[in-house]
């Protein structure tokens, strides 16, 4: 299964609601390891979390028998201000 999703949320909360809008377009795997990626993103001393940047585009092999490969890129990437 091929995927490609890519976003900028205003929060943690907003970018786990926009994530939810995908869960159908991406692998189960994939849509894990991006929702524990945000809920990971932790404070940052002196500076205040002003958007999420979310990225993923790869494809994910279906099974054993089928001839392809899996690949991926995921991004979780937190963009921090000072106060």
């Amino acid at each position: 299964m091929s995927f490609s999703l890519a976003f900028t949320a205003r929060s943690k909360s907003h970018a786990l609601a926009e994530l939810e809008r995908y869960k159908t377009n991406v692998p189960a795997p994939v849509h894990a390891f991006l929702k524990v990626a945000i809920e990971n993103i932790g404070p940052q001393t002196g500076q205040e979390l002003r958007a999420v940047e979310v990225s993923a585009t790869g494809h994910l092999a279906e099974d054993k028998s089928s001839y392809s490969y899996s690949n991926g890129e995921l991004k979780v990437r937190p963009l921090f201000a000072p106060d």
